[in-house]
């Protein structure tokens, strides 16, 4: 998690909350690979969103998927895809860092964040979403407190 000028949140150790009180980027590392393939050689997962939610019955998936590679996002989108400490080659360690609260859908692309003025105080749980080309879907929940 980081702010909207890019700096990283302090993060306490479980279970202690995450608090937010100002608009918040959501970066996830994530990636997939095919059976069989060597180790080294990761592919950018199909679709990625998140949820913030209190009940007890957690989204099975984000309403909305943030970003999508169903169709190729066009270049002018790609700084919104992929965050810093992102990095690929031949050779070398491939990673992925995806920027989930901005919007990119091939062609359509926004800068997004997680805005704690869209829920009250309180606290409540982070899931983000990274899902592969046939449907199988990766979650990670964080606990987060809206302060402001």
């Amino acid at each position: 998690l980081y702010t909207e000028d890019w700096h990283e949140l302090e993060t306490p150790k479980p279970p202690a909350r995450i608090k937010i009180n100002a608009k918040t980027r959501i970066v996830v590392q994530a990636y997939d690979r095919v059976n069989g393939s060597a180790e080294r050689r990761k592919l950018a997962p199909f679709r990625l969103g998140f949820e913030v939610f209190t009940s007890k019955e957690p989204p099975k998936e984000p309403s909305r998927w943030n970003i999508s590679f169903a169709v190729l996002p066009v270049n002018d989108a790609v700084p919104f895809v992929y965050a810093n400490g992102s990095k690929s080659g031949a050779s070398g360690d491939t990673v992925f860092r995806f920027t989930v609260t901005n919007y990119v859908a091939g062609a359509d692309f926004e800068e997004g964040f997680l805005n704690p003025s869209d829920f009250g105080k309180g606290e409540y749980t982070l899931r983000v979403f990274a899902a592969d080309y046939f449907g199988n879907i990766a979650v990670k929940d964080i606990p987060i407190e809206v302060t402001e």
